[in-house]
């Protein structure tokens, strides 16, 4: 089951034999190219986004350089709402399951 979805990503690229804009998050690693990547998109600083998850920057930008292994779900989802990010999980396709 994939817990996490990420939109394309240039440096989480989707294979080009997928059906979906998302490719799965499997790691932390992943969750923090992510993190990073949305907050610039976005024009945050590490400063601002620590401060609407109230988490120091420090506990930010070791997440954003994957040095965060341990990372509770729970504060990855304070994260991501302060970065107005929505999750979603997937499950895989069971036999006989028609892609649309």
């Amino acid at each position: 089951m994939s817990i996490l979805t990420t939109p394309f990503s240039r440096r989480c690229p989707v294979s080009s034999d997928s059906q979906s804009p998302f490719e799965p998050i499997t790691s932390a690693r992943q969750a923090g190219i992510f993190v990073h990547d949305t907050r610039v998109r976005q024009g945050l600083s590490q400063d601002e986004l620590a401060r609407r998850a109230n988490i120091s920057r420090r506990q930010l930008s070791a997440l954003e350089r994957g040095n965060a292994p341990g990372i509770s779900l729970s504060r990855l989802l304070t994260i991501f709402q302060a970065l107005g990010i929505t999750l979603g999980a997937a499950l895989p396709p069971r036999k006989g399951d028609f892609l649309m």
